[in-house]
């Protein structure tokens, strides 16, 4: 049953564009033109705080640095809170539905958490209870909703402190994916008004905390497309906890066969080198990627909620509307397919290397990545790569 639904979802519809496919489109764009700058700036004041470049004798240039960086990281959080809030709206319960494994689901949020959470020497965990096997929905709108939520969670919690998220199943059997925190918790758990869009409880937390108080909204939205909720609570030694229910229907009691992630869920960023990037072209644009930057998404723009996601669209069928993520892990940038038609890393002068269904293959030095056909084919969607290490003698 998973397998004829996963492969109905891959079906194209050749028909006319639904109404909102427009503004799909034109909110795609936006992502991509307000990320790419994002990410060069992100990067490039981390390599200024690394001192990359060489030593800098006046300290004040390295507290600017720091100040440019995490203006650019709230900008950044504030930008795709926004879009995906937009894109939600506009596009109602269209879903790209698969199976997910909360174990990869939750070791990749832990290790896009670690980077903000050191700088706070906050402690960040996961957990999955032994009785959870997966669950069928879209994994796209679970994560931003977890990432609405586990955002809130750093800001809230103070330095020194810990966020732990997990997953259970509850009495009546429903998905119950929870964020905890040591910060200070909810004045009132029942306030309604906490749910609704730029709210961030007393005025005092909204002074004494940056934020434009959509996360939870968002939360709401997205959970709603999956027919959960959302659920707050204070835990008993103090600090809040958000849990997202899903409903019983959507569990799995296997999981399915064609999950074959090759990531684990180890220290992914501990040896991250600050001053390695990851250079991108495509379509003559270029994109750079740093370490604890974030990812880039590859797709194919469509009428799909998901397909906003994508940072870097292509109009070829054979790409999906979601195709394949490059991300840092275990001091490598991997490229992670996420097609059926899978995808192929051909470094210069060696084979291509086909990966596809969530295998995930190390880029090295540089070559070309072709989506949903080999890069021997004729106008098939291609990047180019080019891994580069700033020194003090290069720059």
């Amino acid at each position: 049953m998973i397998e004829q639904t996963r492969a109905e979802l891959d079906q194209e519809t050749d028909g006319e564009p639904p109404v909102h496919s427009d503004t799909l489109k034109f909110l795609g764009l936006v992502k991509h033109e307000l990320k790419t700058p994002m990410h060069a700036i992100l990067g490039f004041s981390r390599l200024i705080e690394s001192q990359a470049g060489g030593p800098i004798e006046n300290p004040l240039y390295l507290d600017w640095a720091k100040e440019i960086r995490t203006s650019g990281e709230s900008l950044l959080r504030l930008i795709e809170e926004l879009l995906a809030s937009a894109s939600a709206e506009t596009t109602g319960a269209e879903l790209a539905e698969s199976h997910i494994d909360f174990k990869v689901l939750l070791a990749d949020v832990a290790a896009d958490l670690r980077y903000a959470a050191g700088l706070k020497e906050i402690d960040v965990s996961s957990a999955v209870a032994h009785d959870v096997a997966g669950m069928w929905g879209d994994e796209q709108v679970v994560r931003q909703a977890l990432a609405a939520v586990t955002d809130n969670a750093l800001k809230f919690t103070p330095q020194g402190g810990a966020v732990q998220v997990g997953v259970e199943m509850s009495a009546e059997g429903d998905i119950v994916v929870y964020v905890e925190d040591t910060g200070p918790g909810f004045k009132d758990p029942n306030d309604k008004s906490l749910l609704a869009p730029f709210t961030q409880g007393e005025a005092s937390l909204a002074r004494e905390y940056e934020g434009a108080g959509i996360g939870l909204f968002l939360c709401k939205q997205q959970m709603e497309m999956l027919d959960g909720r959302v659920e707050l609570d204070n835990r008993p030694s103090g600090g809040g906890c958000v849990r997202l229910v899903f409903p019983a229907s959507r569990a799995l009691n296997t999981p399915a066969d064609w999950d074959l992630t090759m990531m684990d869920d180890g220290d992914a960023d501990a040896d991250a080198q600050p001053n390695v990037i990851l250079e991108l072209e495509a379509d003559g644009q270029t994109t750079k990627l740093f370490p604890g930057a974030g990812q880039i998404v590859f797709g194919r723009p469509g009428a799909q909620a998901s397909s906003t996601e994508a940072d870097i669209l292509f109009e070829d069928r054979r790409v999906s509307r979601l195709h394949a993520v490059i991300a840092w892990h275990d001091g490598a940038f991997h490229l992670i397919d996420d097609s059926k038609r899978g995808s192929y890393v051909a470094p210069n002068g060696e084979a291509p290397q086909f990966v596809h269904l969530n295998v995930s293959a190390a880029l090295e030095g540089e070559g070309v990545i072709a989506l949903g056909a080999s890069p021997d084919e004729s106008d098939v969607a291609q990047v180019r790569y080019r891994l580069r290490v700033v020194t003090a003698e290069a720059a």
